[in-house]
């Protein structure tokens, strides 16, 4: 989902924005991943620490738009090794 436990906080996927964001307990945020021109939707870490991203691109249509006429797209980008 978009959502994933890390050692020190969560990584978040944002919808409205073309980041991921690693925010820790107490709500601060910590960094933040870039993914260019698309939407990160989904994340997890893997045992070796290395974060996976499923970015979907939407050709500059709205995110929703872009699924209701089919022309949305997906990615997988691998950040390693992730900070946690």
């Amino acid at each position: 989902d978009g959502m994933c436990a890390a050692a020190h906080g969560v990584w978040v996927c944002t919808l409205t924005a073309h980041a991921i964001a690693l925010v820790d307990q107490a709500g601060q945020l910590m960094q933040t991943i870039g993914t260019r021109d698309g939407y990160p939707v989904a994340c997890c870490l893997d045992p070796d620490g290395r974060l996976f991203v499923t970015v979907a691109e939407t050709g500059g249509a709205p995110i929703l738009e872009a699924a209701a006429n089919k022309t949305l797209k997906t990615r997988v980008d691998v950040y390693e090794p992730a900070a946690t």
